[in-house]
């Protein structure tokens, strides 16, 4: 009944169907690993956030040790310095977020993300988003900066599109870190109620599983469906043959 699927034209299109459903197999297990390293990625994250409160002293010589962490730091905002970091909603409001570098003992300092302002104000001033004047202590994340490319160095004027601390850096007269600190706590505290508190984007596991099922449906249904096409060829022989 089937013998007509070993000549040679069906053979290789026997071939071709393993290839395809290979490579889907190849894609299916690659999202797979993509998925387990993403939950090592946030498990590592999760430990590190949980540590407790580390001084920015201890990081500077080995910062990228210290991403994720929650680092305590002193120092004196440097206000004239400061940009904004467009479009970025907060509980569903449009605005933006105000990055200040706060200058440490020694002449280092480090790109503080202090928050969210409404996005119709041009300047963080102008929002009334002042930071406390003189010594200040805060308490952080430290995440890793944004990375570059052209989002990553686009800047106009007092904004940026993206925190990209190597760029920030290049406009700055002091070493800077090169990860930013996202603002938890401040003391002395702001004088108005802008900005608000840093809201960290959830870690989520990303679309991997879902990515993963639909390669391996696509073996599944290719493969049923072949053998559809197989079945209804070979009726057709038989039926020729009666």
């Amino acid at each position: 009944m089937y013998r007509f699927a070993l000549r040679p034209r069906w053979i290789v299109t026997h071939a071709f169907i393993v290839v395809i459903a290979g490579l889907c197999a190849l894609a299916g297990f690659w999202q797979l690993n993509r998925l387990a390293d993403r939950r090592t990625h946030i498990a590592s994250v999760l430990e590190k956030r949980s540590l407790p409160v580390a001084s920015i002293a201890d990081v500077l010589d080995d910062p990228d040790a210290s991403v994720h962490r929650r680092v305590r730091a002193v120092g004196r905002y440097d206000t004239g310095r400061e940009v904004v970091l467009i479009g970025r909603p907060n509980e569903g409001r449009p605005g933006n977020h105000v990055l200040t570098p706060l200058v440490i003992p020694g002449g280092r300092a480090v790109v503080v993300d202090r928050g969210w302002v409404p996005s119709e104000f041009d300047s963080p001033r102008d929002a009334g988003a002042i930071p406390p004047g003189g010594e200040v202590e805060v308490t952080g994340i430290l995440l890793p900066s944004e990375g570059g490319g052209p989002l990553g160095n686009s800047k106009s004027g007092d904004s940026v599109a993206r925190i990209h601390v190597e760029g920030l850096s290049q406009s700055l007269p002091y070493r800077t870190l090169p990860h930013y600190l996202a603002l938890s706590t401040q003391d002395p505290d702001q004088a108005g109620e802008i900005p608000d508190p840093v809201t960290l984007a959830e870690l989520g596991e990303g679309s991997h599983r879902i990515y993963a099922i639909q390669w391996f449906l696509f073996i599944v249904i290719g493969l049923v469906g072949y053998a559809a096409i197989l079945r209804r060829e070979a009726r057709k022989k038989v039926t020729a043959h009666a």
